[in-house]
């Protein structure tokens, strides 16, 4: 099969919530959709309020409360444009750490503006986005669901 066969199968099949082999590595492919949930919601509404105080980047990792810290759910929001780290100079260190909220970001929360559900992710990569338009106070009802993200194919070649 010629890499763009392979490619253009891929895309066909792992459109939807399950995941499916490559044909030429034999690599699980999944696409996630990934729904903004609560903790996401939570851990904006503490960054916004941070940046309001003090308008510069936040060390979430010495200045977040330990629950945020622990869910490490503030980086997905990146996905929906809310939220975005700043570059790493540190080549010992995966990230800097340090976090600020978009306009958009703020938006949601101080606004009221909404933002599509469910964001579908691939190699870290945005494909596009799903589902209802929330708000912020929608949000703070949707609780994290492993099962749903995890969701695949019994008997999936891995």
């Amino acid at each position: 099969m010629r890499v763009e066969e392979a490619r253009n199968y891929l895309q066909e099949q792992a459109g939807g919530r399950q995941a499916v082999s490559c044909p030429c590595c034999k690599q699980l492919v999944k696409i996630y959709h990934r729904p903004f949930n609560a903790q996401m919601a939570r851990g904006l509404i503490w960054l916004v309020r941070e940046f309001m105080k003090t308008r510069t980047w936040i060390h979430v990792p010495s200045e977040a409360p330990g629950w945020l810290v622990q869910s490490r759910e503030l980086p997905k929001v990146r996905y929906w444009d809310l939220a975005k780290s700043r570059e790493n100079d540190d080549p010992e260190k995966r990230t800097s750490g340090y976090w600020k909220p978009t306009r958009r970001g703020a938006s949601l929360v101080l606004r009221g503006d909404k933002i599509p559900k469910i964001v579908k992710i691939y190699n870290n990569k945005v494909l596009g986005f799903t589902g209802d338009l929330i708000d912020i106070q929608q949000a703070l009802k949707e609780k994290f669901n492993y099962e749903t993200l995890m969701e695949t194919t019994k008997g999936t070649e891995l």
